[in-house]
């Protein structure tokens, strides 16, 4: 994953200036798209760049815009400013900052090929690797399970790969195995999981297979 403030840390982006919005600085970025007249294909966390060319000049035109992005989970907004308008509006900037859609400010001249090259690259550098790593724990884990004697072996060998705790519970919430990495110090969770944290997790799970 690759949120907004990774993006100012790349070479290109150096003239880049978080101009609003800097509390969602979080939001993760999955590709990059040229405005204008892109709304309708806009399916969330998508880094938008523009000249500001076709924004309407009047501010309630421009605040409506910026709503309509919020909703549609875009991960933030690049201006080229200093030809169709001089800086980035001030209700642009104030609809952002009440939406926590971080808008940055780049010179006219920036390159937004070279961005969405360097952009791009990175994201899949950071896909991959993310690839590599669970082929890795997939490999590792099932040699694992092939020598486990029991559930527990594979809880603490799973805790190490992913250096977090582990807890196996069965549909009621009660702790089948655990497995925490090596010096942690936290006690290993043995009572039943509180059934609003049962809830949660099980919705996380269907979340996840629905989305698969």
């Amino acid at each position: 994953m690759i949120r907004v403030r990774d993006l100012l840390g790349l070479e290109p982006l150096s003239r880049v200036r978080v101009a609003a919005g800097s509390a969602g600085l979080d939001r993760e970025v999955r590709w990059v798209h040229i405005w204008p007249e892109i709304l309708p294909w806009i399916h969330g966390g998508e880094l938008l760049l523009t000249t500001a060319y076709s924004w309407p000049a009047e501010p309630r035109e421009q605040r409506r815009i910026v709503r309509e992005l919020e909703q549609t989970r875009v991960a933030a907004v690049l201006f080229a400013a200093g030809r169709f308008f001089p800086r980035v509006p001030r209700a642009v900037l104030d609809a952002a900052r009440r939406a926590s859609l971080p808008v940055l400010e780049a010179p006219f001249d920036v390159s937004f090929s070279e961005l969405t090259e360097v952009i791009n690259q990175e994201i899949i550098r950071r896909q991959y690797e993310v690839i590599e790593r669970s082929d890795w724990i997939h490999t590792r884990l099932t040699s694992v399970a092939l020598e486990a004697t029991e559930l527990g072996d594979i809880c603490r060998a799973l805790a190490e790969l992913i250096a977090k705790p582990v807890l196996v519970v069965d549909a009621d919430g009660s702790v089948l195995a655990s497995g925490r990495p090596d010096g942690d110090p936290a006690p290993v969770e043995a009572s039943p999981l509180p059934r609003a944290r049962l809830a949660e997790i099980r919705s996380s799970l269907e979340l996840i297979e629905a989305e698969s």
